[in-house]
């Protein structure tokens, strides 16, 4: 059985969810959303470090829970940071790869396959894909808007594919949970491609080497 740990790694509320990958397809069993806004305020260094050291400490401990219950990780999938010229600053896209690094560095999970998801492709994998490649507008009222609708899309999208009931303040739970239905898709392809490679071979005539006279 494959068990995929997928996060939207943030410095702030970081989502994680368990999808279970099997022949009936995709199924969410557990997801979290950790919460550090509220540990140390502020945007220095020395206040990043310590919100993203508390989600680290509070994801182990969510894991190991969930390992106890018998739903020990196979894979892992991230939301992977967009190019720092496509996010305000490389301050933001430092904090972003140190979240991601932190998480990662996790002892349950250093022996694990990691598959890095874009936005766009987490996006798609609910049904938002065209709403999020769709133009943002120029003014920050416009892009605001843009930010709510791509938010209330994905939340609606995680729903109708899982039968969720998530809410309007549940966005890091649904972040991470189409980035863990992105990366099963990935999965289920490669899996089928596999498969027809190996029936190509069985279905291969067998043909007797020529001897030579």
């Amino acid at each position: 059985m494959t068990i995929i740990l997928a996060f939207d790694p943030s410095t702030d509320i970081t989502g994680a969810a368990l999808i279970r990958l099997d022949q009936a397809g995709p199924a969410v069993v557990r997801f979290v959303a950790i919460d550090a806004s509220r540990v140390r305020r502020g945007t220095d260094l020395t206040a990043r470090i310590a919100r993203i050291a508390f989600t680290r400490g509070e994801l182990a401990a969510w894991l190991a829970t969930s390992i106890d219950m018998g739903l020990a990780p196979t894979h892992i999938a991230f939301e992977a940071p967009p190019p720092p010229r496509q996010i305000s600053g490389w301050n933001t896209a430092q904090a972003m790869a140190q979240a991601v690094g932190a998480y990662l560095s996790i002892p349950s999970l250093l022996h694990l396959p990691v598959e890095p998801i874009f936005r766009q492709s987490a996006c798609g994998a609910v049904g938002a894909g065209r709403l999020y490649s769709s133009p943002a507008g120029k003014t920050s009222k416009e892009q605001a808007a843009k930010r709510a609708s791509l938010k209330a899309a994905v939340i609606e999208g995680v729903n109708r594919l899982t039968g969720l009931e998530l809410t309007g303040d549940q966005d890091a739970e649904a972040d991470a949970i189409a980035v863990g239905l992105s990366a099963a898709g990935k999965l289920e392809e490669e899996r089928k491609k596999a498969a027809q490679g190996t029936l190509k071979l069985r279905k291969a005539p067998v043909r007797k080497p020529k001897v030579a006279a």
